[in-house]
């Protein structure tokens, strides 16, 4: 009977080692905007220092829009309150492909494309509509805060002639 001891001690160690190992990752709005976002703003080959500054946008907005149904933490910009049911999936994409299609505007259509299947895959109601209008406002308010921040502006780059600059 040692045998049976050990077979089951051996499913006993395989089943917690499953469990407690990291599985495949789990696909959300999160983690799908995050590619679908990237592959528009690089697609259209902006500089590295631009594409940096689209993606934190992007993602600016996705952390305040699902922050602002979920809470607990301190957001980016102000948000409205929002109700803790509403869909943190609707708001992600939203935020995403609202600052994303302004970004990039070239990749509307595609962006517009992934943005209506992303909300196909959520249930219509309150919660829906609830999320999509906090993607929105979150959105707006990063758009808004970086309207005028020189990014797009002319540049001259200086060279100093002391040490560090």
């Amino acid at each position: 009977m040692p045998h049976q001891g050990a077979g089951r001690a051996v499913i006993a160690v395989a089943v917690v080692a499953a469990f407690a190992s990291p599985g495949a990752a789990r696909a959300d709005a999160v983690t799908d905007w995050n590619l679908i976002a990237n592959t528009a703003i690089f697609s259209t080959g902006p500089t590295a220092h631009a594409a940096t500054l689209s993606t934190a946008m992007v993602h600016g907005a996705v952390y305040d829009a699902v922050d602002a149904i979920a809470g607990g933490y301190r957001p980016y910009l102000p948000t409205p309150a929002a109700d803790p049911l509403y869909s943190q999936d609707a708001a992600a994409a939203t935020a995403a492909f609202r600052v994303a299609s302004a970004l990039v505007p070239t990749q509307l259509a595609t962006l517009q494309t992934r943005y209506d299947a992303s909300l196909a895959a959520i249930a219509d109601g309150a919660a829906k509509a609830g999320g999509i209008a906090v993607g929105e406002a979150a959105a707006a308010a990063m758009l808004a805060a970086r309207a005028h921040d020189g990014r797009n502006g002319a540049f001259t780059f200086v060279l100093g002639t002391t040490p560090g600059a």
